[in-house]
């Protein structure tokens, strides 16, 4: 499974496809249904920390125009 493989659950027929293929849940094995889980923890994990970086990337945008206008007072 690359880092790019879509894992999409269809919740009404209790299967899982992954790069195409459909998987009943209730056949995977407890190893497969813990590395479904912790897949899902990490693409929660990379939205929140990326939600993260727009947000420290918004703020380092403020404090840039804070510093211009500051520094439009020196050159005054």
């Amino acid at each position: 499974m690359s880092d790019n493989t879509t894992t999409n659950t269809n919740t009404s027929s209790n299967a899982i496809t992954i790069d195409g293929k459909a998987y009943e849940l209730d056949k995977l094995s407890e190893a497969a249904l813990q590395q479904l889980k912790n897949i899902r923890m990490a693409d929660q994990e990379l939205a929140r920390l990326q939600m993260q970086q727009a947000l420290v990337q918004t703020a380092r945008s403020a404090y840039g125009h804070v510093l211009q206008a500051e520094l439009a007072k020196v050159q005054s």
